[in-house]
This record gives C-alpha cells, sequence and structure tokens, in this order.
C-alpha cells in the first residue's frame, strides 16, 4: 500500500470512528465527486462508462463508494432517492471476494487512472460473474466484459492481474460495506468502516523507523 493511500485511509477511519455506526435508514443519496483518479473504460455492449471511486452524501454523512450496477446512473451535483440498505444484495461467496479485493488493492486503487478503472471494474466483474468464485472471474468473458482496446488496456491487464489474486474465502479484517438499493437509480457499494485507525498508526510508525534506519545508514557511508 503506497504511504499517501495509507494516510488516506487512516484519515477515513478516524472519521468513521469519530461519526460512529451508520444508519440503515432509507435516505437520499448526493454523488460530489470523483475521490482521485477515474477513466472511462469501454464495456462490452455499453460502451465508453466512467470508472472509479466517488464520495457521496448520504444519512448525514460523506462517505466513498463504487458503482455495482451498469444498467442505470446517477449525477453528480443531484440527489437521488431514497435508497434502501439491502445486506443480503451479494451472496457470502460474493462478499468474500470484495474483502479480497479491498484488502489486497484498495490500498493501490489511486496510484494511476488505469487502477482506479481496474478496481471499479473488477468490483463489477465480481457482481456479474463471482457469485461462484474466484474461478468465474474473467474480465474478458461471462456476464461482464471489456474491451480490450487501446484506452482501456492496462484496465483489462491491472484488473485480470487483481482478480486472479483473489480468494472468497477472505473474512472481514475490519472492513464493512452498506450495499444501496433503488428501483431507478445506480445501486451502490459504500464503504461504511475500514481497519481501525491504530493499525494503520502502527504501520506508518514501522515505516518511519525503516526511513530513519536508511538515513542513518546513507550518513555512516558518507
Amino acid at each position: 500500500m503506497n504511504t499517501f493511500r495509507m494516510i488516506q485511509t487512516a484519515a477515513f477511519a478516524a472519521a468513521f470512528a469519530l461519526a460512529g455506526s451508520v444508519s440503515a435508514a432509507p435516505g437520499d443519496v448526493k454523488p460530489t465527486g470523483w475521490v482521485g483518479e477515474w477513466q472511462p473504460v469501454n464495456v462490452d455492449g455499453k460502451g465508453s462508462t466512467w470508472a472509479g471511486e466517488f464520495k457521496i452524501d448520504w444519512n448525514g454523512g460523506s462517505f466513498n463508494a463504487f458503482c455495482v450496477e451498469l444498467g442505470q446512473s446517477i449525477s453528480f451535483g443531484g440527489t437521488f432517492g431514497p435508497y434502501t440498505e439491502n445486506p443480503g444484495m451479494f451472496s457470502s461467496v460474493q462478499n468474500g471476494l470484495f474483502y479480497s479485493l479491498f484488502q489486497k488493492f484498495y490500498g493501490v486503487s489511486q496510484a494511476s487512472t488505469a487502477n482506479a478503472a481496474a478496481f471499479q471494474s473488477s468490483i463489477w466483474e465480481i457482481v456479474k460473474d463471482g457469485a461462484g468464485g474466484a474461478s468465474g472471474l474473467d474480465i474478458l468473458g461471462g456476464n461482464f466484459k471489456l474491451v480490450d482496446d487501446g484506452p482501456t488496456h492496462n484496465v483489462v491487464t491491472t484488473a485480470s492481474s487483481w482478480l486472479g489474486q483473489l480468494d472468497a474465502n477472505t473474512p472481514a479484517n475490519g472492513w464493512s460495506f452498506a450495499f444501496l438499493q433503488n428501483p431507478q437509480y445506480q445501486d451502490l457499494i459504500v464503504i461504511t468502516s475500514v481497519p481501525e485507525p491504530e493499525s494503520w498508526a502502527l504501520m506508518l510508525a514501522g515505516l518511519g523507523l525503516l526511513v530513519a534506519s536508511g538515513r542513518r545508514r546513507l550518513s555512516r557511508m558518507n
């Protein structure tokens, strides 16, 4: 996980710790903008589609979210709803794949536009083809397919690599999601908790010690 994403995730976790638990009551969703990187991808049968992580206002808080449905849409600046939280939207196998994806690759999902789009595309692949487990995941085949053209090639390569490393038996390990559903608008996966801030603080402290140790060695060499 890159240092920026570690710091960002630690701050994100701290915000959730202060905000408390998320209400499951229906509420409107207001998308407010991209989290960072994003890019269009070429989806078979649909064409060019924006792919990336975005922010929403929901039930009195600000959350990071991803699309889980390509058939409907929402847009930045509008207010959509009411949404209902549906914990049973996906199978336990798909939930395990989500946990695996987030734990292994969320930390690098903002490293480039291709990574951001690959992360969103991997979510779409789990939604459409992940019910049977990791063996059914294929970014170029099945119910969800990317077209491996020029602009989408790096996304295809990255998503294929990530999907091949997922384990459907992965436990939550501190991650939790709200699955929001509305019959008229795009359904969403919303990040509602991340690993405890203390874990990230320890990791950052360890990184700091490594940097300091490296500097001391360089100083002695000079």
